[in-house]
Formats: C-alpha cells, structure tokens, sequence
C-alpha cells in the first residue's frame, strides 16, 4: 500500500492503479487517481494483472511517479504537488524464497549484490568434497552460473569462503568502461593444484572478471594465489577497492609474515594484493601485510576497502599495538597504508566486554556489532563536549551497534534488546539502508513483542534509524524523548532459524540469506520490513 498526498500516475498498460475510497472501498483501474474532496490521505495500490508484465533485462524494474502537472494544475478535486520528488515503486521479481541446498549439499556463507541486481552466493559442497563454490543468480532466482572455486578432486574440511563484488571503471584504450569483478577468499593447510603451500594453513584467493565474450557473458577467473605464514592463517574478509582495483584481506594468524613482528598468540592482520601485467597475463603480487596484536588471541571481524587506506577490525582481552586497555574485551581497528611506520591503533569500547562479530564502514563512520551483557548510550555533561559511551549491565545477551570516527571518536551507540530483557539476542550481520541501518541474527525469546515463545531461537531482523525527527514537527514526543523514523523489528516465526547475512539492493529490499534449520535460502524484506518471499 502507498499513502500519498501529492502524486497522480498515468501507467501503461503492464499496471493497474486503484484508488481507495474512505468508506474502505477500492475503485479499481483508476488511472488518472482522482481524489474525493475532504480525503485527508489518498490511499493508491498498484497491481500487475498476471500474464500482463515482462522483463528480459536482468534489475527487477521501477514505477517512478510523477505529477502531472500540466492537467493537474488548479483543478477542482486533483490532489497538487508539494514538492517535485518522484515517488518511487520497486517492482519485486522474486515472489519465492530462494533455495539454494534443496536438492544438493551446498552450504552457503557469505554472499553480495551487484552487477545488475545480480546475487553472488559463495559456499561450500558437502557432498563434494567440501570444495568451495560459487553461485551467480539474477533478479528472478533463475541461476546464471556456478563457479567450482576450489578444482574438482580436492578434499577440503568445511570452511568459512567470503565474497565480495565490485563496479569500477578501467581505461581501454581512450574509453573508460565499466568492469565487474569478484573475489572469493577460504582458507585451508590442504594441496591444491595450482599453488604451493606455505605451512600450516594458508589463504587462497581467486580474483574473476565479467567477460562479454565468453558464452555470452560469464564470469571468469583472472588470478589465483595462496599466501600465509608458517602458521596458520585464517581470513575473515576479502574485497576489491573501486578505484585502484588491488584487493584486500583481512583475517587472524598465529604465525609472522614477512617483514612483519608477532606480538603473541593470534594476532590480526591485513594484506594487499595488486594485480600486475606479465606478458600478456595479468597476475597477482602481494604489494605488502600489515601484522599488529596483543600477547593474547585477537580476534578479526572484518575489514574495509573502500577508505584511503584499508581498515582491519575486530576485539582483543589485551593492549593491540601498544594501544591503552579500556575493559575486559575491548573493540579495535587500525589503517595501513603498508608504510614503514607503525599504523595507529584505536581500542575503543567500555569497561565491560565487546566482542565485535562484523562491521562496515557506513556514511562517515566505521560501525562495529556484536553481543554482549551491555545496555549503550551516549553521555555528555554539556551540549559542546565531545559524547562519551556509557554502559550499563543487562540481565540477559544483547545486540550493540556502535559507531566509530576514523580517528576513534564515538559518533552513535544503539542496543538491540528484547522489552522484557529476559532472552539472548544475537547479532550475525548489518548493512546501511537508505541511510539507516539494518541488522539481523536471530533471538530465543520475544525480540518483537508479539511473538511466541517457544524455546528455540528464531531468525530477527531490525531497522534501527539514524534520522531523528521525521515523524513529529520538533523530533520529540509529548515526553521530550527523541523520534526516529523507520524502524522496526521482524522475528520469523520458524524454529531453529537465524539470519546469517544482510544486503542491500537499491535501497528498495532487503536480501537477507536464512538458515531454516538445514534448509538455506534467500528471503527478501521490503524496507519496512514486510516479508516479500512468504
């Protein structure tokens, strides 16, 4: 349903615009959206009549309504604009979930959109030998291509592949054009044809390209290259910067990479890798790794590519770099820019636990999720101090969403926790939405309110809004609390269920990957967080 005081549509023959009446009634087929006087609110729903719509190209289409104000002008009974925004209606082409382990033994992991709406899924075959796997599907669920990432005749143990996707431009000849590429990273101590081992277990990175001319257009592979240490070496994030093109590994090792010092137990790590001409081939160079920890076991949650210089994070119970203890488990984060200079570290968080889980960088902040017992705001003592974090114990696990400068500077603190405080949420994976952000993982109580409590955890979903003010004239209710726009909270109402990964299409759905007990498959969420894949 959209509600709507300022537009009229004239649609073409694929679609139909109804208009309701205030008694609740719908006058079908109204095309040209003529309001009753006195109606505060017109209320408008646009259908697709089966058998009327067609799309070939591979984005889900967009209504864009407008006014029209030509006819409209001054006339008696038509609803004029307030302003010349276009209201924009997102046409979902995926009415089913998509499964993606039915009939096979695939295991999804990570997954990304690009290219045209199209959904990047990396795994591993269980019924394979473990190998890892792509799956590449457009907009409808129809599967374009799989990719064996790992070759045919190698046995792996199951492990944790991640994938990321990029859009850049590159130079041919006087053109710039559009490039798509892909990298999938997976470690494993196992041989694999193709690469030599470095000791212990190493990271394998594959590089693909769009190319048009391969059947068609297909994806394929460019490079592939194994690094590691004498130790074992475990990546957490892999992506491709936009502008340059070198790809970026984040992750955790017990060993030392060259040039590089251990500072006990696991420490984090990031790495960089140029693609470099050969002849006529173009291959991979580790252009340089950064090693930074404490004299404990670090832990790596992820890793960003598209700052001026690539950003490592994660938690530490110790001092990362030399940096200054704050708790028991503290957040971290540090850039390198690969230079012979020592990157500063930030340990940041409270003087309880925060274990980070995962993180993006998100309109100008670095934003950092995980679980802990902690109930976070922001405190100043006045309106011109810088803001401090504030904790205060919980009496149940709870989700944190917390938002970090570059510089280690606290800009935003959120929690995720159910009303009552009586269940264990936990947070599995975030990303930015039409300037908001939304968060998923799963609960094993009433994270909504409304739902039923039966013992076992269920996937959730939240739109935790960083707009204040949308919803009221002064941004506050009758209590003089602060007004956010837009959120909400989705629980499925599904046993043994969680939410393993969010992204982000077009600000217009939520695409949200979901273990249903051992089923996997791709559930969609408008932005409102209305199921679209019932």
């Amino acid at each position: 349903m959209i509600h709507s005081r300022d537009s009229t549509a004239r649609l073409d023959s694929e679609f139909v615009i109804d208009r309701q009446l205030t008694d609740g009634t719908w006058v079908e087929n109204d095309p040209e959206l003529v309001f009753d006087q006195g109606q505060d609110e017109a209320i408008f729903r646009i259908r697709v009549p089966e058998g009327s719509y067609s799309n070939n190209d591979f984005p889900d289409r967009a209504i864009l309504l407008a006014l029209d104000k030509t006819y409209q002008a001054g006339r008696e009974r038509f609803a004029r604009a307030a302003g010349d925004n276009l209201l924009r209606v997102s046409l979902n082409e995926l009415t089913a979930p998509l499964l993606l382990n039915a009939m096979a033994g695939f295991v999804p992991t990570d997954m990304a959109i690009a290219h045209n709406g199209r959904l990047f899924v990396v795994g591993y075959d269980s019924l394979d030998g473990n190998r890892v796997k792509a799956r590449i599907f457009d907009q409808k669920g129809t599967e374009l291509q799989s990719l064996d990432i790992t070759p045919s005749g190698v046995t792996l143990q199951p492990t944790s592949p991640v994938i990321n996707t990029v859009k850049r431009k590159v130079s041919v000849g006087s053109v710039k054009v559009d490039r798509y590429e892909f990298v999938v990273a997976y470690s494993t101590d196992v041989a694999v044809p193709g690469t030599t081992a470095v000791g212990g277990t190493d990271i394998l990175t594959s590089l693909y390209w769009y190319d048009a001319a391969t059947n068609g257009g297909e994806y394929v592979e460019l490079w592939t290259t194994r690094t590691g240490t004498a130790g074992d070496d475990i990546v957490r994030f892999a992506g491709i910067n936009r502008i340059s093109g070198y790809v970026v590994l984040t992750g955790e090792s017990d060993g030392t990479w060259p040039d590089q010092s251990s500072a006990g137990g696991v420490d984090s790590f990031i790495q960089r890798i140029d693609t470099v001409p050969d002849g006529n081939n173009q291959v991979p160079q580790v252009a340089w790794t950064r090693q930074e920890g404490s004299a404990s076991d670090d832990s790596v949650a992820g890793g960003v590519e598209e700052t001026v210089n690539p950003i490592v994070f994660g938690s530490a119970s110790g001092s990362v770099g030399g940096a200054e203890v704050i708790g028991g488990v503290d957040a971290f984060f540090f850039a390198s820019n690969g230079g012979e200079d020592a990157p500063t570290v930030y340990q940041v968080g409270s003087d309880g636990d925060e274990s980070v889980i995962g993180g993006m960088y998100f309109g100008t902040a670095l934003w950092l999720f995980g679980n802990s017992d902690g109930d976070y705001s922001l405190e100043t003592e006045t309106p011109d101090d810088d803001p401090t974090l504030r904790r205060t114990t919980l009496s149940s696990q709870a989700g944190f969403l917390l938002a970090y400068s570059t510089t280690g500077d606290i800009q935003n603190a959120f929690t995720l926790n159910d009303e009552a405080d009586q269940s264990d949420e936990v947070l599995t994976s975030a990303v930015g939405f039409d300037e908001d952000v939304v968060l998923a993982g799963h609960t094993d109580g009433d994270f909504t309110g409304e739902a039923t409590v039966t013992g076992q955890i269920q996937a959730i979903l939240s739109r935790v809004s960083l707009t204040e003010g949308a919803d009221s004239e002064n941004g506050e209710t009758e209590d003089g609390e602060e007004v956010y726009r837009n959120e909400w909270r989705v629980q499925l109402d599904a046993d043994d269920s969680s939410v393993v990964r969010v992204r982000n299409y077009r600000d217009d759905e939520i695409t949200a990957l979901t273990r249903i007990g051992n089923t996997w498959q791709v559930l969609l969420f408008s932005p409102e967080g209305r199921l679209l894949t019932p």
